[in-house]
């Protein structure tokens, strides 16, 4: 006679998992219009492109204006408090507050239409910031606001990024070689500051190289939609394919498509100035052979 199971309900239901707060930490030039428009693709995700793309000055003085506060000065000291307070309004949707001085380059939306990305943001199970103008200092000042916030700390081959900053003019008005010293300090600082965070919750970065995302975008895209919980269907796959492998036209700079994604990772290696490459693997021999990028032997 077999036994009679009597169902017996849970003493508690499970948690309901709120939604992920993800932050994009990168440089310009490496990749993170790629890896952010993957990221969105995730069914209802909500998805902000600089957020402080007009608050890059380091010396001036100015007056902010927030609608749920007093007009406050925001001075050099400061600015750095200011750009964490705007991405934690940002990521916990308190986006009707955000100061006026962040809107005013369109990038994230005028003062009319913010309700509704407000109420966007709201309803959205998986919500990412990108910038290339936060460092990771100011990623764990926010990590202390967001206890859940996960940080995809993308990093690129500095030669790579270098070339393609230099060309752009990002290095114009100073040397070539204060132009490596500002960049390869930075992302050593970064990574400084990510290893002290990696030690007290190692599970909150995911450390992302360009180079492997480009090489295998389906199977690294799989990897981070696990890293910040989104939701990989097959739409999903069927973009990124069409983004990174299938042969589109790809002949935009700003763009995120690329007919073969693969194919460009060492494009840099064919037309790049050898003395710049040497003055970059002089200065940055850290970043590469920490990420494990090839010494060219000149």
């Amino acid at each position: 006679m077999n036994p009679i199971i009597i169902p017996v309900e849970p003493t508690t239901t499970p948690r309901k998992r709120g939604p992920s707060k993800v932050l994009i930490l990168t440089y310009m030039r490496s990749g993170s219009s790629l890896t952010g428009d993957i990221l969105q693709q995730s069914p209802g995700a909500f998805y902000v492109y600089e957020p402080i793309h007009n608050i890059r000055w380091h010396d001036k003085t100015e007056n902010w204006t927030y609608p749920d506060a007093p007009t406050k000065l925001v001075t050099p000291e400061t600015i750095h408090k200011e750009r964490v307070d705007v991405l934690y309004r940002l990521l916990t949707c308190d986006l009707m507050n955000v100061p006026d001085r962040v809107l005013e380059d369109g990038f994230l939306g005028t003062r009319a239409c913010i309700q509704d990305l407000q109420n966007a943001c709201q309803a959205s199970p998986l919500r990412v910031l990108k910038t290339i103008r936060f460092s990771m200092e100011q990623a764990r000042n926010l990590s202390v606001l967001i206890p859940d916030l996960k940080i995809i700390h993308l990093v690129r081959d500095p030669r790579a990024t270098l070339k393609s900053q230099n060309y752009l003019g990002e290095c114009n008005g100073v040397a070539r070689q204060q132009c490596v010293e500002r960049f390869c300090a930075l992302v050593e600082d970064d990574i400084v500051k990510a290893d002290l965070i990696s030690k007290s919750d190692r599970n909150r970065i995911f450390t992302l190289k360009y180079e492997r995302l480009a090489k295998s975008p389906i199977q690294v895209s799989k990897e981070l939609y696990e890293f910040v919980d989104g939701s990989f269907t097959k739409q999903v796959e069927e973009y990124i394919f069409n983004i990174t492998s299938a042969g589109r036209k790809d002949d935009c700079i700003i763009c995120t498509t690329r007919g073969n994604s693969t194919k460009l990772v060492n494009e840099w290696k064919k037309t790049m100035n050898k003395d710049f490459v040497k003055e970059i693997q002089n200065r940055c021999n850290y970043l590469l052979k920490r990420f494990r990028y090839e010494i060219i032997s000149l």
